[in-house]
């Protein structure tokens, strides 16, 4: 698959950037649910950014002081299904964990079953490159990763695949790893899944 990178003009990249500081500003305002998640700004074109590594960054380090742990004591994961709330007698245990939602990603390697959200095998028609929809990427305390209670990758499956997530398609940089859900995930890894951002500001 060719990758048709997008035109970008003045306007559309002054608009990008706006949006980029308007983004930045609301990492700082959280939404506290009863469930006790924190959800961090509206779904996020995560391409518009010239610095996606510093959004990401940004956001790791809001989660930390949200949840008053240190930042190299956070596990972070991936999901493309929404997150699963705690049991109803976990409510009043607030901030539990720290979710950010993000779009303009793509996969290579496996696709994303539609209906669970886990990686499954490729299938022949399918181009080197799939978009993948939106992605909630969730910051825990790290005492709290195994615990069935705040854990909804160990409830469901208990099969998971790292996968790396990348500037580019060419693979320069890696931006951050985390555990998804995945079907045969020994199978699965064999292909070397991997996220990439859309290339909006290439060549601009």
């Amino acid at each position: 698959m060719k990758l048709v990178l997008k035109p970008v003009n003045a306007t559309e990249m002054a608009l990008a950037r706006l949006r980029e500081t308007a983004v930045r500003f609301s990492v700082m305002d959280p939404k506290l649910s009863r469930d006790g998640t924190a959800t961090l700004v509206l779904p996020t074109d995560i391409g518009f950014f010239r610095r996606p590594a510093a959004f990401i960054s940004a956001v790791r380090s809001r989660a930390a002081a949200i949840l008053g742990v240190p930042a190299d004591l956070l596990d972070l994961s991936a999901q493309c299904e929404p997150v699963e709330t705690p049991p109803p007698e976990s409510s009043s245990k607030a901030k539990e964990q720290v979710c950010v939602t993000v779009t303009g990603l793509l996969i290579e390697g496996c696709r994303i079953e539609d209906s669970t959200g886990f990686l499954t095998a490729t299938q022949k028609s399918d181009p080197q490159f799939l978009p993948v929809p939106q992605l909630h990427l969730v910051w825990r305390r790290s005492e709290c990763a195994g615990d069935e209670s705040s854990s909804c990758l160990s409830q469901r499956c208990s099969s998971t695949l790292q996968v790396p997530l990348y500037e580019d398609v060419q693979r320069q940089r890696c931006i951050c790893t985390f555990p998804m859900s995945a079907y045969d995930a020994e199978a699965r890894a064999k292909n070397a899944p991997a996220l990439f951002i859309s290339p909006y500001w290439h060549g601009v």
